[in-house]
């Protein structure tokens, strides 16, 4: 086996494994009006999803597993950050709704589009369970457009958390110029009776979403502990009396999950038993 320097051994595809693409750099290809030109004369038209900012270097014609065409482009992209702004908001993480804010405004509510495809997707899955080919055997005619339905209902849940995601992201990042995100890892949910919830919600996603926007925009991305961000007790703390705040402490920015008090009744025999603290502060 021949090698290259700093590259080592070559690894090649397998023709029954790997989906087609075909790569062109700047000599390779051409468009004209609207349209796709390919070495060899391959006129292909093209839908567009949003016109390209600058001439493309290379392209990259793909074919994913549905069987759709994809042409993707190399092009030079000058990023401006966004103007700069006085809010900052703290994000935490959770179950039942996505995201909690310090401000109400950017909760993330979870959408459970998984949820309302179940039906959809239980009745292609038990089509195909009937039509199951024997090991060896290529799928009958009912098993092959259950098996591509089944993959349609997949890729159009995970466009629409994609989509939802990125549209939350954008309103958390172009309103706030500090962003102090919660450390939040979700594999130990999936060990839970929350598991299903937890790959619906996908936290993990709205994360790199949120983290990658903001970085982009040039915001300041605090990524705190999950121990400072639910558990943590500074000596001195701002309380907020809707849930979550965004607090300074010895750490740059902490996200504390603070809880409603409810005043004690006074006993008669003890008159400082049940005294209100100064509101406001919360002591170690």
């Amino acid at each position: 086996m021949r090698t290259f320097a700093g590259k080592g051994r070559r690894n090649f595809k397998h023709a029954k494994k790997t989906l087609p693409s075909l790569e062109y750099t700047r000599n390779g290809f051409s468009i004209k009006d609207g349209r796709l030109r390919l070495a060899g004369g391959h006129l292909i038209p093209v839908v567009w999803s949003r016109e390209l900012p600058s001439e493309p270097s290379s392209v990259r014609v793909i074919r994913e597993r549905l069987g759709h065409w994809y042409a993707s482009f190399v092009v030079r992209v000058d990023e401006e950050p966004l103007a700069v702004v006085a809010g900052a908001v703290g994000i935490d993480w959770g179950v039942s709704t996505i995201a909690t804010g310090s401000q109400p405004e950017y909760d993330f509510q979870a959408p459970e589009y998984a949820k309302t495809a179940a039906g959809k997707l239980a009745k292609y899955q038990r089509r195909m369970a009937r039509r199951k080919p024997t090991p060896g055997k290529t799928g009958s005619k009912g098993y092959k457009p259950a098996k591509k339905q089944t993959a349609k209902l997949h890729k159009k849940v995970a466009r629409q958390r994609q989509h939802t995601t990125r549209q939350w992201a954008r309103k958390v990042v172009a309103g706030n110029q500090v962003i102090a995100v919660e450390n939040f890892r979700t594999k130990f949910l999936f060990q839970t009776t929350m598991a299903r919830k937890a790959a619906d919600n996908a936290v993990g996603q709205a994360k790199r979403e949120l983290i990658s926007y903001a970085q982009r925009a040039g915001r300041t991305v605090v990524i705190v502990p999950p121990a400072g961000a639910t558990m943590t007790r500074p000596p001195m703390l701002v309380e907020s009396q809707d849930g979550p705040a965004v607090v300074a402490t010895n750490f740059p920015v902490r996200l504390l999950r603070i809880h409603r008090r409810t005043r004690p009744e006074r006993r008669q025999d003890d008159p400082g038993h049940g005294r209100a603290r100064p509101h406001g502060v919360v002591p170690c």
